[in-house]
């Protein structure tokens, strides 16, 4: 088989979907607990390793780097695993993205339950696999992307970020095949007054990071009419299907930065 095939592997020890309160108490140890009684974790990496990441795409990934996975395969079994099915966007465009965590690292299935709704049938194969590692060797971390066979190995990092970006891409990817688009962007619906109508349109607005993506999709316009309301959909990627149709990609990912709120 080929190696980086983990649908093909023998995993032994495996929580399988485990509920959200049950994973936060596996990650109790992990937590900070906050005044308002939120969880609260520090990681060792900040951000995305760049730098790390390979993928066959690009023809990038060598030798030393299958050996690695050779490695972890040859001594999987020595972990215990969180693992979870998840959903990526809606209707006909729905991806089933399967994610293994080691145990030990179940703040990050946490991050992963309250951004992505459960997969309505987990027994089905997945479309996606991604395969997390974070104590691996951080002189040695990896990010390989084996985007044919919708496999990534996390190596070595603990950084939720990693996780995340390891789905976009392949739904990103995916949707390119198919003739479509995967767009960096936040999208909003908005109702508004129209000669005394209210109207209904869509918005998409895209960009690099940092560039204002989410402050504007979270504008208000100053709406105080009745009958005047937006909503926001997504705040990170929206897959272009060829007929125009804009599917967002996590039914609960809108990210929000909590620094110094208050309770209200």
């Amino acid at each position: 088989m080929n190696i980086y095939d983990v649908r093909k592997w023998s995993l032994r020890n495996v929580v399988s979907n485990p509920t959200e309160s049950e994973i936060r108490s596996l990650a109790k140890p992990d937590e900070i607990t906050t005044e308002f009684g939120s969880a609260s974790y520090i990681s060792k990496l900040k951000s995305r390793s760049a730098a790390f990441t390979r993928s066959d795409v690009d023809k990038q990934i060598n030798p030393k780097d299958l050996g690695y996975i050779e490695a972890l395969h040859q001594g999987v079994n020595q972990y215990e695993f969180i693992q979870l099915d998840r959903q990526l966007c809606q209707g006909d465009q729905a991806f089933h993205a399967r994610i293994y965590i080691l145990r030990k690292y179940a703040r990050l299935a946490l991050e992963v339950v309250r951004s992505l709704v459960p997969y309505r049938n987990p027994n089905q194969s997945p479309d996606f696999i991604t395969f997390d590692v974070p104590e691996w060797n951080q002189d040695e971390r990896r990010i390989l992307v084996f985007a044919e066979k919708g496999v990534t190995f996390i190596l070595g990092s603990d950084y939720f970020g990693e996780i995340k970006k390891s789905l976009l891409r392949m739904a990103m990817y995916r949707m390119k095949e198919k003739g479509g688009l995967g767009l960096h962007a936040g999208s909003k619906e908005i109702t508004y007054l129209k000669n005394g109508k209210p109207t209904t349109e869509c918005l998409l607005l895209f960009g690099l990071s940092g560039t204002g993506k989410t402050s504007l999709t979270c504008h208000d316009f100053g709406f105080n009419s009745h009958g005047e309301q937006l909503v926001i959909k997504q705040d990170d990627v929206v897959l272009v299907d060829k007929n125009c149709r804009c599917f967002g990609t996590e039914a609960r990912g809108f990210y929000i930065k909590t620094d110094a709120l208050t309770k209200e």
